[in-house]
């Protein structure tokens, strides 16, 4: 047998193929709950940042057009509904105003304002509760996932300036 040499062919075995599948697992089973956790922080952040910016048109849009706008939350679905909407001659078809802008929010994203659900922006830039005559201290959204990250959206009532602060992270 001239010309032929004796030794193994090169490639991998049944056993290191298993030993880089089972490190794989490993691996994969250890980034899972990372990634999750991730994604919830992200609807999180989302949901506020709508918000916010939801706040800021209505305060906008009131100074733009010397007229009251008002910001809504609606908490009574999931996921919540938020809307930018004016406050002046609203027809019978819309009880809150006309909608300028809405927004759902994230699933699974618990909304709620102790203030109340109405917020109205006046010409000035001001925010009061609905009805109210006097510019509230401040107005405060708080928005929850279930892992308990919260972040909380304040509006200062005289200003109408909109600030955000995140907890439990």
């Amino acid at each position: 047998m001239a010309g032929r040499t004796q030794g193994r062919e090169s490639g991998f075995t049944a056993i290191e193929l298993m030993v880089v599948i089972g490190i794989i697992i490993i691996i994969a089973a250890l980034t899972i709950p990372t990634i999750a956790g991730l994604m919830r922080s992200t609807r999180l952040a989302s949901s506020t940042n709508t918000c916010a910016a939801m706040i800021r048109t209505a305060r906008a849009l009131a100074i733009a057009s010397s007229e009251i706008y008002c910001f809504e939350l609606d908490d009574s679905g999931d996921p919540a509904l938020v809307g930018v909407y004016d406050d002046f001659a609203a027809p019978p078809t819309y009880p809150k105003g006309r909608p300028n802008s809405e927004a759902r929010l994230e699933s699974d994203i618990a909304v709620s304002s102790p203030d109340g659900a109405r917020l109205e922006f006046q010409p000035d830039g001001s925010a009061r509760l609905d009805g109210q005559t006097v510019p509230i201290a401040t107005y405060t959204v708080e928005l929850a996932e279930e892992g308990g990250r919260t972040r909380r959206i304040r509006v200062k009532g005289l200003t109408g300036m909109v600030s955000i602060t995140a907890s439990g992270e």
